[in-house]
């Protein structure tokens, strides 16, 4: 049996190629996703009534991110993310500065761009998989299924992963990056299979 059930789904399309904003490198030739950094970046979670769809939940959820004391200069954003579209529970957020700058750099690629991402939100995802990838340098950027994710530093990572196993356990965990001996020792205690790439998933 599969580490992580899926439903049966027609062969995947090619991977986009994945450009990291501001790294100075040349964008590619064919179409990419460009990343932007995570950390600056973040997806931030609301208590949204159910019932509330489309303009009147955005307003509902910028309402309660000013009340948090995300107030102007902030670029806020549904995030749409896994299959529930119109029942989205994060926003979004970074400078608005900081996207206006991302957003010409990717400008100049057209429509070869096909989307300007946190870095996080590049990870692989389905439901009950976690995507776990951390830097040599410390950064780790977590994908917890389709509709949530981030970027930080180890320690706070951590602190991170540990809420969110105790709101819900994965069934498997895909982890990838740099050796991170205590972060891959509490990944143990989870009890769910830890695999280091696609493959050992479908095993």
């Amino acid at each position: 049996m599969n580490a992580l059930s899926r439903r049966r789904a027609a062969p995947a399309a090619s991977p986009l190629a994945i450009h990291p904003v501001g790294g100075g490198a040349s964008q590619p030739a064919g179409a990419f996703v460009a990343t932007v950094p995570g950390t600056e970046a973040p997806l931030l979670p609301l208590d949204l009534p159910p019932g509330v769809r489309g303009v009147a939940r955005e307003r509902v959820a910028r309402r309660q991110l000013r009340d948090a004391g995300c107030g102007a200069g902030l670029d806020m954003r549904p995030a749409r993310l896994g299959p529930g579209r119109e029942t989205w529970g994060r926003m979004l957020v970074c400078e608005a500065g900081l996207r206006a700058g991302w957003a010409a750099e990717a400008a100049g690629a057209g429509r070869r761009c096909r989307a300007v991402l946190p870095d996080y939100l590049a990870l692989p995802a389905a439901p009950g998989l976690w995507v776990i990838e951390a830097e040599a340098g410390g950064m780790v950027r977590a994908r917890l299924g389709p509709d949530d994710g981030f970027a930080a530093e180890a320690d706070l990572a951590r602190a991170l992963l540990e809420d969110a196993a105790r709101a819900f356990a994965p069934a498997a965990i895909l982890r990838r990056g740099a050796p991170d001996a205590a972060l891959d020792d509490w990944l143990a205690t989870l009890g769910v299979p830890v695999c280091a790439d696609e493959a050992a998933l479908a095993a």
